[in-house]
């Protein structure tokens, strides 16, 4: 075979091994441009969910950090007004406490006989302090009460007072004994309500500390999706 016979199959080998390159290689960036496409579709839409939950996280943490505020504030309240009331009940209790005291005492010193001595002592001055305020007195029992109080020797301590001032330190004992009541209530209902906020304080903090947390791995999470979608976009263009 002549050389110029192995020269021209050579030529034609060289073109085909050539083209059989050129097909090889288009198909292979033809399948990279395709992937890298749909990659970038992804990325896109990975990033606007996580864009999406992003805003979702800080605006839920928003509410969490008011809820707190809003909890820490009616604790603060509930404590404000529950000083207010046991101040208020114990001024009642020390007087509704002073003035059963200033009854028995007046009781317990007529049925003795000892109304004069009993006249000359805080206590009636205290029963008289009473007798002048009283509202569940009858006109005609403050009358009574006044006039044995109004006496230098108490030697008109009759039976009907001694009825009266029995009937008027019931009437308290039983008047205490239910604000006593009511203040146990209150405490009750404000240690339940404390306990109820505290959890819930504790509910928020958990749950703002948790979001926190969240959103920095999101705003990570949305970087990284970002460089990852660039780096897409430029190899595609760079194998197309």
């Amino acid at each position: 075979m002549c050389s110029s016979d192995l020269e021209g199959e050579t030529e034609t080998d060289l073109h085909e091994k050539f083209m059989c390159q050129c097909k090889t290689g288009t198909a292979s960036y033809t399948q990279s441009i395709s992937d890298g496409g749909a990659k970038g579709e992804q990325l896109a839409s990975s990033l606007t969910a996580a864009q999406e939950l992003l805003v979702t996280l800080k605006s839920d943490l928003s509410g969490h950090k008011s809820d707190r505020e809003a909890a820490k504030a009616a604790l603060a309240s509930a404590k404000a007004m529950r000083e207010k009331e046991a101040a208020t009940f114990a001024g009642v209790k020390a007087e509704q406490e002073t003035n059963i005291a200033a009854m028995s005492k007046a009781v317990a010193a007529i049925e003795k006989g000892g109304g004069s001595a009993f006249l000359q002592t805080d206590a009636a001055q205290q029963l008289r302090n009473v007798a002048a305020s009283a509202q569940a007195m009858s006109g005609d029992a403050r009358q009574e009460v006044l006039a044995f109080l109004d006496q230098s020797d108490g030697s008109e301590a009759s039976g009907e007072i001694l009825g009266v001032l029995k009937q008027l330190g019931d009437e308290m004992t039983k008047d205490l004994k239910y604000a006593t009541a009511v203040e146990d209530k209150a405490i009750a209902d404000y240690n339940g309500l404390v306990a109820a906020k505290n959890a819930e304080v504790a509910t928020l903090t958990s749950a703002i500390e948790d979001k926190i947390t969240r959103i920095g791995e999101t705003g990570l999470l949305i970087e990284d999706t970002k460089a990852d979608a660039k780096d897409t976009a430029e190899k595609v263009v760079e194998d197309t």
